[in-house]
């Protein structure tokens, strides 16, 4: 595939910046692998894919090999607790790494050609890490973090892009600690109840995602979660228990039909 515009400045700019680490930098940066996370990361196509069924907000890390400060994100910023719950329940989050030259097309709705570089290019990429955090429809203004942040500034933009509407509330308004007048919800609670396909059931089973799963009847005591997954033979009994589930504190309800 002919490689885009943005797909090579962005990989020029990587290996320049790259260039101008001190030899005194932390060692070569290891594979994601290597590193352990209190969330579940998916490829970026993976990631698109899960962001729509869940109704997540995705998360896509810009990282590359030889920067210290792509290390230091992993290693500190992203082993916060409080970051990695966040990120845990309300994201998809999606590592790319720009030493790889192939270019991957994402699967986002509606769209076509869209990159997984292409984030990066539309957010003021300058360097690595560049965080980008979007709707899993492209939906709404993106989010970047360019440079490393520590935990506490990282944790606070989650906070903000999960919660706030960029379009209504500025991010400074939002660290001012003013009360606007928004309903200050996760995004990926709004739609309390959503029918997901048996299709999707198999995405999400794929993934490993661990939501509860109730099958085949209505157990004797409700669980305990902030999400369920309802794939009951009888639509009715599932309608009235995804209401009761919502009435005991569940925060969201994916019905299978």
């Amino acid at each position: 595939m002919r490689k885009s515009k943005s797909f090579v400045l962005i990989l020029a700019i990587c290996i320049s910046f790259s260039l101008l680490l001190p030899v005194t930098a932390l060692p070569q940066e290891s594979s994601s692998d290597e590193v352990d996370f209190a969330f579940p990361l998916s490829e970026p196509e993976q990631a698109v894919k899960l962001a729509n069924v869940l109704d997540r907000q995705l998360i896509f890390a810009y990282v590359s090999q030889g920067c210290s400060y792509c290390q230091k994100l992993k290693e500190e910023t992203l082993q916060s607790e409080a970051v990695a719950q966040l990120i845990k329940s309300h994201f998809v989050f999606s590592f790319i790494g720009l030493d790889k030259k192939e270019e991957i097309t994402l699967p986002f709705p509606n769209f076509r050609e869209i990159t997984q570089i292409e984030p990066a290019a539309r957010t003021g990429f300058r360097g690595t890490p560049h965080t980008v955090m979007l709707y899993p429809d492209l939906s709404g203004r993106p989010l970047a973090i360019r440079g490393y942040r520590q935990a506490e500034p990282f944790r606070r933009r989650l906070i903000y892009f999960s919660k706030f509407d960029r379009k209504m509330v500025s991010f400074y308004r939002f660290t001012d600690g003013e009360n606007p007048k928004l309903e200050a919800e996760y995004y990926n609670y709004r739609r309390e109840i959503k029918e997901i396909s048996p299709e999707e059931l198999e995405t999400l089973r794929k993934a490993g995602v661990d939501i509860p799963l109730l099958e085949e009847k209505p157990p004797e005591e409700l669980p305990e979660g902030e999400e369920m997954i309802l794939n009951l033979p009888d639509p009715e009994q599932a309608s009235q228990l995804a209401r009761q589930l919502l009435e005991k504190g569940v925060q969201k309800v994916f019905v299978v039909k």
